[in-house]
């Protein structure tokens, strides 16, 4: 019968624990790349050419600008429109593209077209 010292025992289940470990750490690392390979998001600041339209959207849901005067609607972007809402009510419901930092809005009654950049 063959048997191992307790010294070698020790050793091998320490490796099993580090190889352990950095699979681990592997997967998080690599979800965390294919995660962020996925759809473009909106969550950053914005701003035109000139800076005379600006807008926050935050990762909470809610968009800030000077155009609201002060309010902070929530805001939803989903089949290329984005939907603002303030207490509730639907305020606006407008074509959005979004590629790479640049978002270009559409303003539904008038078609007048917004480009805006990530501020970085």
């Amino acid at each position: 019968m063959i048997s191992s010292s307790p010294h070698k025992q020790r050793r091998s289940r320490g490796m099993v624990v580090v190889a352990l470990v950095c699979v681990v750490a592997l997967v998080a690392l690599m979800a965390a790349v294919v995660g962020g390979c996925g759809k473009a998001s909106l969550v950053g600041k914005w701003a035109n050419s000139d800076n005379s339209v600006t807008m926050e959207f935050k990762s909470d849901g809610t968009v800030s600008s000077p155009l609201f005067a002060g309010a902070t609607p929530d805001y939803k972007a989903e089949n290329g429109k984005l939907v603002i809402t303030v207490a509730g009510v639907e305020a606006a419901n407008v074509p959005y593209t979004l590629n790479g930092d640049t978002l270009t809005i559409t303003d539904p009654d008038t078609g007048a077209i917004d480009t805006l950049t990530r501020v970085k």
